[in-house]
């Protein structure tokens, strides 16, 4: 693939907008029209990973902490 650093460098700017995963990795495949294990790679070399699902054995952060009074002065 003689486009791979190219392709390296607009991930990177791509996260570094704050862009969804999926977002960059469609857009890449579609620009570059690369297949998915290519992409895959790409991405993780970049340091872009996929978020875990809470729903898989991890717990959601709880609620239970009391609200934050900010009329007070400390």
């Amino acid at each position: 693939m003689a486009f791979r650093k190219d392709i390296e460098r607009l991930a990177r700017s791509l996260s570094g907008q704050k862009l969804e995963r999926e977002y960059i990795k469609h857009y890449l495949m579609e620009i570059f029209q690369i297949d998915d294990a290519a992409m895959e790679e790409i991405l993780l070399k970049v340091g872009i990973v996929k978020k875990l699902e809470a729903g898989k054995g991890r717990k959601e952060p709880s609620n239970d902490t009391k609200p934050v009074n900010r009329q007070s002065f400390y």
